[in-house]
């Protein structure tokens, strides 16, 4: 059967337009994860080929799982021994997995930037929520994440996490000031307004003839207080 079946086989099933979505999304990760799945082991095959005309060793395939936004994807991939001996997961060193990494650079920038304004469990919570990602109470991080989250962090204790984020959005410069204006003024309107103190009295020198308009406005203005 067809995706095309399928889908409408779910838009006939379901009782309403969320309940569709709620299992089209189901669908949907179930088949990312499971293709990409398949191509990393294809690909492994061609890396384990191209290692082996090299002259290193396959050794065994072992089995590996690595949570992206759009779902986990499980894959096995070839364990084998370079000239010298060395343990290699090709695969891995391919797509810049480091060992013990569960969670791919992406969600770990996720986690990066949602942590600089929230608390870990806050942030598992919008991931759980919104995307196919269970973070544990520990991660391993690859050198990506934790760059990321070190750079973050700094920005958050020097003042200067705004100004990165607006330079990384690639924007143009006058977008970026406008943005900075309206980001500026929104906490403006934020802080409390101070009570009204009154009207001062003072007195601005008047260098124009009484009888000229600004003299005629002068005395109309002494006169109204």
């Amino acid at each position: 059967m067809d995706i095309i079946s399928i889908i409408a086989g779910l838009l006939k099933d379901t009782k309403s337009l969320i309940e569709f979505e709620e299992q089209l999304k189901l669908l949907m990760q179930k088949a990312f994860t499971q293709w990409v799945g398949e191509i990393f082991e294809e690909l492994d095959k061609t890396i384990k080929q191209e290692k082996l005309e090299e002259g290193w060793v396959y050794c065994r395939s072992d089995n590996r799982n690595i949570q992206f936004l759009f779902g986990s994807v499980t894959f096995k991939r070839s364990l084998m021994h370079d000239k010298r001996g060395n343990s290699h997961y090709p695969l891995d060193e391919w797509l810049g997995l480091v060992p013990h990494q569960r969670y791919s650079p992406l969600v770990e920038l996720k986690v990066a930037e949602l942590a600089s304004e929230n608390t870990y469990r806050e942030v598992a919570d919008i991931l759980k929520e919104w995307t196919a990602v269970s973070l544990s109470h520990t991660m391993h991080w690859s050198e990506l994440g934790a760059e990321a989250m070190v750079k973050i962090k700094q920005g958050i204790l020097n003042g200067t996490l705004r100004e990165a984020y607006l330079k990384h959005r690639s924007r143009s410069e006058r977008k970026q000031r406008n943005l900075k204006q309206f980001i500026r003024m929104s906490q403006l309107l934020k802080q409390p307004v101070r009570p009204s103190v009154g009207v001062k009295h003072g007195s601005v020198a008047l260098h124009s003839s009484s009888s000229s308009a600004m003299g005629h406005l002068s005395k109309i203005l002494e006169l109204s207080f």
